[in-house]
């Protein structure tokens, strides 16, 4: 399925700066509920404990916010009582 396709050919590159344009295209193309979803594990990936030398979730989610989602990902994403 998906998830096959992902790992075979990841959106990136060596340099994450050259990534960020494809990976923001594959992100745009989502409906807005496949947004909303993907904040929602952004979310819980945040929460998680022991995730040091990971890409930090504040940035990965001040990334996505500026490049895809836009605010009003948060508003919906937070109110809505589903959880991931």
């Amino acid at each position: 399925g998906a998830l096959n396709i992902a790992l075979d050919s990841p959106p990136y590159g060596p340099n994450l700066d050259e990534a960020k344009p494809e990976i923001s295209k594959v992100f745009k193309s989502l409906s807005r509920g496949a947004q909303d979803t993907l904040m929602k594990y952004i979310y819980k990936d945040m929460g998680m404990p022991g995730r040091g030398n990971v890409i930090s979730g504040s940035v990965l989610l001040a990334w996505y916010l500026t490049e895809v989602a836009g605010t009003s990902c948060i508003v919906r994403v937070t109110s809505d009582r589903r959880t991931v």
